[in-house]
């Protein structure tokens, strides 16, 4: 068991290489990621249960919540507050 699980989290693979685009980029990536997952799963993590959320962390100690709508709902990015 590893700590994702203890924490009840998941974690949804994302492109090599996503880290070498500008931020923005990053970020329509990883809500992009998240839209195709709850396609092809329905947000279904088996015995982990339902997806409520996503989380994309972009630096130490910086993240952005992520809807399973795709949508940003909660974190900051740098200069420029979301919720």
């Amino acid at each position: 068991m590893t700590m994702g699980h203890l924490l009840n989290q998941c974690q949804v693979a994302l492109l090599d290489g996503i880290w070498h685009p500008p931020l923005n980029i990053q970020v329509e990536t990883a809500t992009s990621a998240v839209l195709k997952n709850m396609l092809e799963t329905g947000g279904d993590f088996g015995p982990f249960g339902k997806a409520q959320k996503y989380r994309f962390v972009y630096e130490k100690n910086a993240s952005l919540e992520i809807s399973l709508e795709g949508e940003i709902v909660g974190g900051a990015l740098p200069s420029e507050e979301i919720n």
